[in-house]
């Protein structure tokens, strides 16, 4: 039995009441936690992937052939020689640094940013871009700089086998996409997704490797397309956008546009005597 202070009509219990309340709908208009549409996550992965293609492209050819060294004439000097093919080898690697270290960086600000925005949240989505940012850069330098010379050491100058170069590659590329799919997974809220994301991004970057070797070689069959930097600029626009599209395709397909988990539903704030009479 309840007791009510007179004049107060509005206390009276309803029907219904002392039930758990339902729990409110998210609301759309960019509410942080508000699950994104599959259409809208989409079109924010893959416009992620291709300014981020496109941006870190634009930036490597600003400083293209800075660390060039070039074949010195060492005829009857093999000392030299040697040491002018070290000092060549040894650029390629700093150019791929330069080059693959500005694609995670563009792709890993560019999704963490575009997986908080599909949450609805531009703050976390700053969060994630700016971690994303720092951790794909790392990987796509460093990884450059150990791999480069690996494949100088077993490549054979008379083979056209694919295999070492889409090792080579797919060694550089496939933690950046990785790391691009954690950092848009961490934008939309982290758990789960970010698990979802990076798996996404790793099997995107990997079809990427696989699809720039086979492409580069039928269309750009001069180009060293297979040396870890291509030696103009077509191929390395191709690879870029190559991995920065299908890891951003391969994030978007994962991820299917799920948003954050349920919140548990709270019991009722009060229950009255009686109800269940």
């Amino acid at each position: 039995m309840i007791l009510l202070a007179p004049g107060d009509p509005d206390d009276r219990p309803q029907e219904g009441e002392g039930r758990a309340p339902a729990p409110e709908r998210p609301r759309s208009g960019g509410q942080a936690g508000a699950p994104a549409s599959g259409a809208r996550l989409w079109g924010l992965a893959l416009a992620a992937g291709l300014v981020a293609g496109l941006a870190s492209w634009g930036a490597g050819e600003a400083v293209a052939g800075r660390f060039d060294v070039p074949l010195a004439n060492t005829y009857g000097d093999p000392e030299a020689a040697a040491e002018n093919i070290r000092q060549i080898q040894a650029a390629s690697a700093k150019s791929a640094a330069v080059s693959y270290g500005l694609l995670g960086a563009a792709m890993g600000f560019a999704l963490g940013l575009s997986g908080g925005l599909a949450r609805g949240s531009a703050r976390s989505g700053l969060a994630a871009g700016v971690l994303g940012l720092a951790l794909a850069t790392a990987s796509g330098a460093a990884a450059s700089l150990a791999l480069v010379p690996t494949y100088f050491a077993a490549v054979d100058r008379d083979s056209d086998d694919l295999i070492l170069p889409m090792l080579i590659h797919g060694g550089i590329w496939v933690p950046i996409g990785a790391l691009g799919g954690l950092a848009f997974g961490l934008g939309m809220g982290g758990g789960g997704r970010a698990a979802r994301a990076l798996a996404g991004g790793l099997l995107g970057a990997a079809l990427a490797t696989a699809t720039y070797e086979v492409a580069g070689a039928l269309a750009f069959p001069i180009d060293k397309t297979g040396e870890p930097m291509p030696s103009t600029w077509g191929p390395r626009l191709l690879a870029h956008l190559s991995v920065a599209s299908l890891a951003s395709s391969g994030i978007a397909a994962v991820v299917r546009g799920k948003g954050p988990d349920p919140a548990p539903v709270e019991p009722a704030s009060r229950t009255t005597s009686g109800d269940n009479q």
